[in-house]
């Protein structure tokens, strides 16, 4: 297998979750933080089932952003340390965004400063 190929473990009817990761959905039209998440499932596969599972607790987008269907975004993904509590780097993340706090830890620094960089708006473009 080359880097760009790809494994999906699915043991006793489940998919394992490969890696660790806190994703954040932008609002493309104004830039608004829409939804802060951390999974450990491939960023594709979480945002598609964000918009479309009906299960609340899992397409919580789709149940909890106003107007998603209507709505473009960009997901922002970054790939956190395995050994990270992903739910500590997302509350981190979660708290320096809504500028309660500077962001702690190693991941949540790194996402914030991308975001924050993504969300500035750029005269070269």
């Amino acid at each position: 297998m080359t880097a760009a190929d790809r494994l999906v473990r699915v043991r006793s009817g489940a998919i394992e979750p490969e890696g660790s990761w806190v994703y954040v959905w932008i609002d493309v039209g104004s830039g608004e933080v829409a939804y802060v998440g951390a999974t450990g499932f491939d960023p594709e596969a979480r945002v598609y089932a964000h918009l479309t599972s009906e299960d609340p607790a899992v397409g919580r987008v789709r149940a909890t952003v106003r107007g998603a269907s209507e709505r473009d975004f960009d997901v922002l993904a970054f790939a956190i340390s395995p050994h990270a509590d992903r739910q500590e780097v997302k509350r981190n993340l979660v708290a320096a965004l809504s500028n309660a706090e500077e962001p702690f830890g190693e991941d949540a620094r790194r996402a914030y400063d991308a975001i924050q960089a993504y969300r500035t708006p750029r005269s070269d473009i």
